[in-house]
């Protein structure tokens, strides 16, 4: 069976087709059932955009009193529900005056009192006796409810309850649903298919940017190490730089140098007066300290030593080798006999034995 125009052979036209009939006139009607997908899109975006609809109203809804319910235990609930109960008693009976088989508790029973309390949030205006009761059982019912409830507030704190019974109602309310366009079962399935290739497209975008970002700390990290690399090269080539510079300046120093003293050498080669050599410095010995051996004179010893000829004659100089012997010390004391105190224990003290 060869394919035709319908939605089964051609289902995306046809829910473009679907979705574009806001913009269909009695002039662009034919022209678009000719148009393909894309354009009929086109034609559904050229249309301007709707106003926003208006926000919704939220309605009141009455909140149910069970039986097990803890305002049913609450001394200021039950005093709410005595005075509904007594003031509707007291404008049932305004009104029948008459005996009659049915009471105040068959128009307005205790159960219908405890849904009042349950909202007391919703009881300022005639309104919210409404949401809960749906309608007056005898006109002005509501007023008279009205009117119990001010009195009540007027009598007691209740402030509290009446915020607690908001809360309540705010933690019921649910928001308002979004109002989608209206669409065929193939066009659900196409949108599906639609949905799930833009996550897919925009899945592959992240990936990209990431393979991207990645990439491009790669480059950042390789210029950096190559400036470094760069940097370290300069320093390396200005440093030998300035070796090669100051070699250059030592040896043009040192030539110089040389070139003077040949100038100076030849000047006095001319007037035949060659540069004296300057003297070598002495060398610099270190002096050592002459330690006589055991036995021997010492400069106490030698204290009476006449001083022509007497020590200098005696003490040796320092790189001779030896000690003082006998005829050095006989040659070195004075002529007229001396008694000297000898230094060493072992000899009496009447002389030294070296005489």
């Amino acid at each position: 069976m060869s394919p035709c125009d319908c939605s089964n052979c051609k289902p995306e036209e046809a829910e473009a087709l679907w979705l574009a009939q806001s913009a269909l006139t009695t002039d662009n009607f034919d022209g678009a059932l000719a148009m393909c997908e894309s354009q009929l899109f086109d034609l559904a975006n050229s249309l301007p955009e709707r106003p926003p609809p208006p926000a919704p109203q939220t309605r009141s809804l009455a909140m149910r009193c069970k039986a097990d319910d803890p305002i049913r235990s609450s001394p200021l609930h039950k005093s709410l529900v005595n005075m509904f109960e007594s003031s509707f008693e007291r404008f049932f009976n305004t009104i029948f005056t008459g005996p009659s088989d049915l009471g105040p508790a068959d128009y307005f029973s205790r159960e219908l009192a405890w849904g009042l309390a349950k909202n007391v949030d919703e009881l300022s205006s005639p309104k919210g006796f409404a949401a809960v009761l749906t309608s007056e059982m005898i006109p002005g019912q509501y007023q008279c409810h009205l009117e119990a409830f001010n009195e009540w507030k007027d009598a007691y704190d209740t402030a509290d309850i009446i915020a607690v019974a908001r809360y309540s109602r705010l933690a019921t309310l649910k928001p308002a649903a979004k109002i989608e366009p209206p669409q065929s079962v193939e066009g659900a399935v196409i949108s599906h298919a639609r949905e799930l290739a833009d996550k897919e497209q925009s899945r592959f975008e992240r990936d990209q940017a990431k393979l991207q970002d990645a990439e491009d700390k790669q480059a950042e990290r390789y210029r950096i190490a190559k400036e470094k690399e760069e940097t370290k090269k300069a320093k390396a080539v200005a440093k030998a730089e300035k070796a090669r510079i100051a070699k250059d300046n030592k040896e043009a120093k040192k030539a110089a140098a040389l070139a003077k003293a040949a100038e100076k050498a030849r000047i006095a080669k001319e007037k035949g007066q060659l540069p004296k050599p300057k003297p070598r410095p002495p060398a610099k010995t270190r002096a050592r300290k002459v330690v006589p051996p055991a036995g021997t004179a010492t400069t106490e010893h030698l204290s009476g030593i006449s001083k022509p000829g007497g020590l200098k004659d005696v003490v040796q100089e320092p790189h001779q080798k030896g000690s003082l012997t006998q005829q050095t010390w006989s040659a070195a004391r004075p002529k007229e006999p001396r008694l000297m105190t000898c230094w060493s224990p072992r000899i009496p003290s009447v002389g030294c034995p070296c005489r």
